[in-house]
């Protein structure tokens, strides 16, 4: 599920870090920017950083166009590096990444954010592979406490391999297999008789074995014989 969920992810930054490439590429192309392909392939790797690689790819493509058209043109490349990220972030990637890897949008934007406050380029990078990965276990110990305990049955599971199936199977009857042991000690301790507290210390007194650890020392419940009994 692990590798699944990681290998989605990376698709769906390549997508969306394509899109950002080719239609920020083809508007600053269309503006006559210089170097608009270059600038493209920047957008496309700094696509893979969450919110900060768009934002930095975007800030050199308006610098490019301030340097050389003036500020007409460094105001048009800003307007269309906005539109595409506005679309991209908020309607093209929330919605991809949270089929892929199954997290709400919501979610995803709060793992970025901490992610990049607390350890900056780097946190905002792998923020959200870790939160999908932390997901995918948290829904696998799930799915596994609910075999265990009978709600769901390994069918009703979404498995992603066939070995998955099996163990999801193997853990289902081991499951039904302790709850069956549980049912019958349960019923066997129901008819049993309440213990007094005597059994103890008449297996102490009564068992001529010594204990192991113990040696041959001398038991102090038994009574010792007199002399000439």
């Amino acid at each position: 599920r692990l590798w699944v969920t990681l290998s989605g992810y990376i698709r769906t930054q390549a997508i969306v870090s394509l899109v950002d490439a080719v239609f920020i590429g083809l508007g600053l192309w269309l503006l006559d920017v210089p170097l608009a392909f270059p600038i493209a392939i920047l957008t496309f790797i700094a696509g893979f950083i969450p919110i900060v690689g768009a934002v930095s790819a975007g800030a050199v493509a308006v610098l490019v166009a301030l340097v050389t058209g003036g500020w007409v043109q460094a105001l048009l490349v800003l307007g269309v590096v906005i539109l595409v990220q506005q679309l991209e972030g908020n309607i093209l990637q929330p919605l991809l990444q949270s089929r892929v890897m199954q997290l709400h949008p919501v979610i995803i934007l709060l793992a970025v954010l901490l992610g990049g406050g607390w350890f900056g380029i780097i946190g905002a990078f792998l923020a959200v592979p870790v939160a999908a990965a932390g997901a995918v276990v948290l829904r696998y110990l799930g799915d596994m406490i609910d075999l265990r305990t009978g709600d769901r049955s390994a069918k009703d599971i979404n498995w992603s391999t066939a070995d998955g199936h099996v163990v999801g199977g193997l853990s289902e009857r081991s499951a039904r297999l302790f709850q069956d042991l549980v049912r019958r000690r349960s019923e066997h301790n129901d008819h049993e008789a309440p213990n007094d507290g005597n059994d103890l210390m008449d297996d102490m007194v009564e068992d001529p074995k010594p204990r192991r650890g113990l040696g041959n020392l001398p038991n102090p419940f038994k009574r010792r014989s007199r002399r000439g009994d």
